[in-house]
């Protein structure tokens, strides 16, 4: 699967992603992102970030092109300070995660941003702050020349209907979706 040119040529990318093969896409994913950009901040939204940086090195591919915001291992406990994580002590704040992203931005230079996934935010947010979430995304100064990927598991699960009508409103602003079934 080949997603160089999709992921240079749309500052918004809608990815559709079926979980029975969701780590063997995203793998490719994470590799072509990486060989675009210098800088890429991922972010997780559905594993922790130890797990995902650690999935990233077993891949061989260069991890240290990854600026990680982790929403999931504040809730747990207190991670251990990391140089190239941002942990979000909340994921229910959605504000927050946007703070990160553009910390991550400005500050760390990232040019891409991976969000792993979307769907996953329905866990701790109403649609419709998902999509003020990502409005503000798409239209805001700072993210215009940033390449966004957001992942959506496609199929299955409690969040199926849900994830539905999340894709129907994002693909508002998407530049293109992906359904992986139909490449």
């Amino acid at each position: 699967m080949d997603f160089l040119d999709e992921i240079t040529k749309n500052r918004f990318l809608l990815i559709l992603l079926p979980e029975d093969r969701y780590s063997i896409h995203l793998k490719d994913i994470v590799r072509g992102i990486e060989q675009k950009h210098k800088k890429v901040c991922y972010v997780c939204l559905s594993r922790p970030y130890a797990d995902v940086k650690e999935d990233i090195s077993k891949q061989k591919i260069n991890a240290n092109k990854f600026f990680f915001i982790d929403v999931l291992s504040s809730h747990y406990g207190s991670p251990a300070k990391a140089e190239d994580c941002i942990f979000v002590k909340e994921p229910i704040k959605i504000i927050d995660i946007k703070v990160a992203m553009t910390r991550a931005i400005k500050d760390m230079g990232c040019s891409a941003v991976l969000l792993d996934s979307i769907s996953g935010l329905l866990l701790f947010e109403q649609s419709n702050s998902i999509l003020k979430f990502t409005h503000e995304l798409k239209t805001g100064k700072d993210n215009e020349k940033v390449n966004k990927l957001f992942l959506v598991l496609k199929e299955g699960g409690i969040l199926g209907e849900d994830s539905k009508n999340l894709v129907r409103d994002l693909e508002m602003f998407a530049d293109k979706t992906i359904d992986i079934n139909h490449i």
